[in-house]
């Protein structure tokens, strides 16, 4: 029994130690200007300039619109053929606002989808009008806020595997709500917010 007791820690150090020997953690942030979001009561209007991503179905002078969240990460530095094993994404909520809404559940759920993109787009020339395709049937649900300034950790490790795998078919993701009747909505500081530790983030883990 002794014997054993001694020879447990070496082999849990040992598979510690090969573990991290071969993995990965590439931990990124958009450049400035790499995230944003588009406006439909606003629908020729870039909104690149602005320190937070909307993705709401609200009223504007009483005329019910929808905001989308644009978002792209550099995985270049990952080799193509790694395999991809973790990867999340963070969004953190905006607190100051002023009067525009945080994360709003007025008229129902605000759980949203976030979606890969499937089309080129430039964060200083997108509009509601221009924004790019999407592929829907590889989305990832976001569950409802459970307060007003939740955060959020999103699993996001298939997508990210398949834009490490086609680099030349990373556009990014699409944020949407579920269902864009108003009033709802999420709200998270973008890459433009003056607090760098409230950009989104990407963590991808890969061997």
């Amino acid at each position: 029994m002794k014997f054993v007791k001694s020879f447990i820690p070496f082999v849990l150090l040992a598979f510690s130690i090969t573990s991290c020997k071969y993995s990965k953690v590439l931990v990124q942030r958009p450049e400035k200007g790499e995230d944003t979001y588009v406006h439909q009561f606003h629908p020729d209007r870039n909104l690149n300039y602005d320190n937070k991503i909307a993705i709401m179905a609200w009223t504007f002078d009483g005329t019910p619109a929808d905001c989308r969240g644009l978002i792209r990460f550099d995985l270049s530095s990952i080799p193509v053929k790694a395999k991809v094993t973790k990867a999340e994404l963070y969004l953190y909520h905006i607190t100051d606002q002023g009067n525009n809404p945080q994360h709003s559940q007025l008229s129902g759920a605000n759980d949203g989808y976030l979606i890969p993109v499937s089309s080129p787009w430039k964060a200083d020339s997108v509009t509601w009008n221009n924004q790019p395709s999407v592929i829907t049937e590889n989305q990832v649900a976001i569950p409802a806020s459970t307060s007003a300034t939740q955060d959020y950790v999103i699993d996001v490790t298939a997508m990210v595997g398949n834009m490490v795998k086609e680099p030349a078919n990373n556009y990014g993701f699409m944020i949407r709500l579920q269902n864009e009747n108003f009033y709802r909505a999420l709200m998270f500081a973008s890459s433009n917010h003056k607090n760098q530790q409230l950009h989104p983030t990407l963590k991808v883990y890969y061997k």
